[in-house]
């Protein structure tokens, strides 16, 4: 039976080989009359609604809706679960059902599309965008993206702005998407296979149509210096984000967990995976810095940026906010509201060809 490991009778750990990819379209969709769904509702409403206020007008009933596994792409800091398999994403029609099932049903008014990525290229997103708006669905929702979506100077400018007020008219307020540095020499090293400039091309795009942009940065790569910690903050405050901060944490099977055990930062496997914590501790410092100068310089950043902000962050909660809401203003208030449309959609098949038309090689 492939997918499956065993310890065999002589104490062997026996793995079995890998089970194929299936097709995530024939996967029934989730049936959440198993679940307490109002008791989901009071404990996920307000947590899960990045991009939107909380007020006596606007109670969010949010649920999460997964159009994709795995990612197109295999940057060395990051451990999926679909690690070896490819890039699959739901069809729109699918993806729009489900939507529909639970706002009729449910009373949804806010969905997570919660995927590792949602949207890899702007042709693709667009689809998908054009599919919600046919379906007269009004409902607010955030995403997974990449810097590159809208950032990619390969596209046309006026195309990626037309295409971000297409998300913001569909109901888009939040798109998740990560900077990780503003050094280009460390984000060669994490194959984000992006330009840092990009960042700030995205930030502008999605302020300019009104959608709330929530970052991440990863800090710790072996040629982490203060210079380049500030790059990345620097970075930040030109665009007026605040970053969600980690650190860079080794997971097995990533390139930098080759790295760490090539270069002896790892000497026993069994104590690191014992020892490691999460993405916001500092687990195993390969830089030519100690942990107090990464964190006093992080600090800094994190100071001039909550003042800038006016964000009231205490100093303890620079890097454990509490969560993006804590850190990140909203660019719009209440629930969404968008024109009834007729915009056409061809279900296209062809959705995932990595042609020259959004500029990826």
């Amino acid at each position: 039976m492939p997918g499956i490991a065993y310890r065999a009778g002589d104490g062997r750990v026996v793995r079995t080989a890998r089970r194929p990819a299936v097709d995530i379209d024939g996967i029934p969709r989730p049936d959440w009359t198993l679940f307490d769904v109002d008791q989901y509702f009071e404990i996920t409403d307000a947590p899960s609604a990045f991009g939107v206020e909380e007020g006596e007008n606007a109670t969010w009933r949010t649920m999460p809706v997964s159009t994709a596994r795995g990612c197109v792409f295999s940057c060395t800091f990051c451990h999926i679960v679909y690690q070896h398999d490819p890039y699959r994403h739901r069809k729109t029609e699918a993806i729009v059902e489900e939507v529909g099932v639970a706002i009729d049903t449910y009373g949804a008014n806010y969905v997570n599309f919660w995927d590792d990525l949602t949207f890899y290229k702007l042709s693709q997103a667009e689809k998908v965008v054009d599919g919600l708006l046919a379906s007269g669905h009004q409902f607010a929702w955030s995403a997974a993206v990449r810097t590159d979506l809208f950032g990619n100077p390969k596209i046309p400018y006026e195309k990626r702005l037309e295409v971000a007020h297409k998300f913001k008219q569909a109901g888009c307020v939040a798109l998740g998407y990560s900077l990780e540095s503003g050094n280009q020499q460390i984000l060669e090293l994490m194959n984000k296979r992006i330009r840092a400039d990009w960042f700030a091309e995205q930030v502008a795009i999605l302020r300019e149509a009104g959608i709330t942009s929530n970052t991440s940065v990863v800090f710790g790569y072996p040629i982490e210096t203060r210079d380049t910690i500030r790059e990345t903050f620097a970075m930040c405050e030109s665009v007026g984000v605040y970053p969600s901060v980690g650190f860079l944490l080794p997971l097995p099977d990533t390139g930098m967990y080759t790295y760490a055990l090539e270069n002896g930062h790892i000497r026993d496997e069994n104590a690191f995976l014992d020892s490691i914590t999460e993405r916001q501790d500092i687990c195993l410092n390969m830089t030519q810095m100690q942990d107090q100068e990464i964190l006093d310089e992080i600090t800094r950043g994190c100071g001039r940026l909550n003042e800038q902000l006016g964000l009231g962050l205490s100093e303890e909660s620079y890097v454990r906010t509490g969560g993006y809401r804590k850190h990140t203003k909203p660019r719009n208030e209440g629930r969404p509201e968008r024109n009834e449309n007729d915009v056409s959609f061809n279900y296209s098949n062809q959705m995932f060809d990595m042609g020259p038309e959004d500029g990826r090689e």
